[in-house]
């Protein structure tokens, strides 16, 4: 593939990337007003329906089962290979 190509789609990408950010920080900040303003409970608006309710999650302690038997953790665990990509400005690089 041709290099211009090529550092057109990543700089494309990257101007994505960052219209996502603003977008995700707005929709977060409109996100927490809304849940400051909703009762806990199904709450109906227009056309929508909010449901904000709490809930406990349990979740084992990897790292404390690892620390205190090992050899179980060892047993049981399985690794699996992932791809990672990633893209990184270089002048953003420290």
């Amino acid at each position: 593939m041709d290099n211009e190509i090529l550092l057109s789609l990543v700089e494309e990408r990257m101007r994505l990337d960052a219209q996502q950010k603003a977008i995700d920080a707005k929709r977060k900040e409109f996100d927490e007003k809304i849940k400051e303003i909703v009762p806990e409970g199904v709450t109906v608006v227009g056309n929508y329906s909010i449901d904000k309710h709490g809930s406990t999650v349990n979740r084992l302690d990897t790292a404390a089962l690892k620390k205190a038997y090992p050899e179980i953790i060892q047993t049981y665990t399985k690794g699996k290979f992932e791809l990672r990509f990633k893209i990184v400005e270089l002048n953003e690089v420290k």
